[in-house]
């Protein structure tokens, strides 16, 4: 057989930040990380302690010697006839991936530490997606009321089914090795202020979006109402068979709303950028305000009087018209008891300038049951 040494430095393929010698634990996550988007069952066995002198057979019928200090691991598929090598190279954490040959499985393999029965759930990065720099909106989500959804889209052609542009193009996305998923909401009972995503994989074909979502009330006489909200994120490439569950979580803050006008029929508008203002409307018992960035962010105070019919849903669209100027849509969704009633609704976008207009257009509409 053909003997290979391998000398050079190996490319650097983990998340973290290595400069010392690698312990087994980190060598575990490591490898961990690495099959994060491996479909399929598998399990990962691992070679006890740090080995100086280990062999191993390639699918091209070729054997590698390893000439460094380095953690072994064995990742064996259930439905496939190839497994693979993982090397963890024990100074600095770099990763040499080794096909097997067919059937072809370590020695003594029952002898090595087993860590695939639980590495889940495992945290996985994402980027957030915007289109707040863009004449672009998201269109043709169906959310029915009080309800969630999330969808998946991985290609160009599902994702020209969900966005329209006025203008431009929005922020490009490579899809051959990327995953945008797209979550709209309108089932929450407060005011949302803030949103928290944790992304997981939870089982070899199954991943797990946690939002949890921080809401405050409104003042004591102003109904409580659902909103509308959308975000996206980007995430490494997943194939057809995945699939991605959503959790949703709500924490409520100690705080009312108040000092706000309450037009009938139309909508008043507040612009808030700093805390200061911000204090001025909402009134915490305890020292819980938002956790608002206004060095980069603004916050908008939506506030209206419905005359004919309770309020059951706020939904609003933010758009960019050219610079400096914004539209601002608002649909008042009323139906069930005949009553009078405030409404409020809260924004946190991009920051704004002196030279920011915003044109309101409100609008109210009945629901039918």
């Amino acid at each position: 057989m053909k003997q290979i040494l391998l000398l050079l430095s190996l490319p650097f393929l983990s998340f973290f930040s290595l400069t010392a010698q690698i312990t087994q634990e980190q060598a575990d996550e490591i490898v961990i990380e690495r099959l994060c988007n491996d479909t399929g069952d598998f399990t990962i066995y691992a070679k006890e302690d740090v080995q100086t002198n280990f062999e191993l057979a390639t699918a091209t019928s070729e054997t590698l010697e390893l000439s460094y200090l380095c953690w072994v691991y064995y990742v064996n598929y259930k439905d496939a006839t190839n497994g693979k090598y993982l090397i963890v190279k024990e100074s600095n954490g770099n990763v040499l991936e080794v096909n097997t040959k067919n059937d072809e499985v370590p020695d003594g393999l029952e002898e090595w530490r087993i860590i695939g029965e639980d590495i889940y759930p495992i945290d996985i990065p994402f980027e957030e997606y915007s289109l707040d720099e863009t004449l672009c909106i998201w269109t043709n989500i169906i959310c029915e009321y009080k309800q969630s959804m999330l969808l998946i889209i991985n290609n160009e052609e599902e994702m020209q089914q969900y966005i329209t542009c006025a203008e431009g193009d929005y922020p490009e996305i490579d899809f051959s090795t990327h995953t945008l998923l797209l979550i709209k909401g309108a089932n929450q009972s407060r005011h949302v202020t803030n949103i928290n995503k944790n992304l997981q994989k939870i089982s070899s074909n199954e991943y797990q979006l946690n939002i949890e979502l921080y809401n405050i009330y409104p003042d004591p006489f102003t109904p409580s109402n659902a909103e509308s909200w959308t975000i996206a994120i980007i995430m490494e490439k997943i194939n057809e068979e995945c699939s991605v569950l959503l959790n949703m979580t709500a924490a409520e803050a100690p705080c009312q709303i108040e000092n706000l006008d309450y037009p009938v029929h139309g909508g008043a508008l507040v612009i808030i950028n700093s805390s200061e203002e911000l204090e001025y409307y909402l009134n915490c018992y305890e020292d819980t305000y938002l956790a608002v960035d206004f060095s980069t962010h603004s916050l908008l105070l939506l506030s209206g009087y419905s005359v004919s019919g309770s309020v059951e849903v706020v939904v609003t669209d933010f758009q960019l018209l050219s610079t400096n100027n914004y539209q601002l849509d608002i649909e008042v969704f009323r139906g069930g008891y005949q009553s009078n009633q405030r409404w409020i609704n809260i924004l946190i976008i991009n920051k704004l300038n002196e030279a920011s207009s915003i044109e309101i257009n409100t609008t109210y509409k009945e629901i039918t049951y």
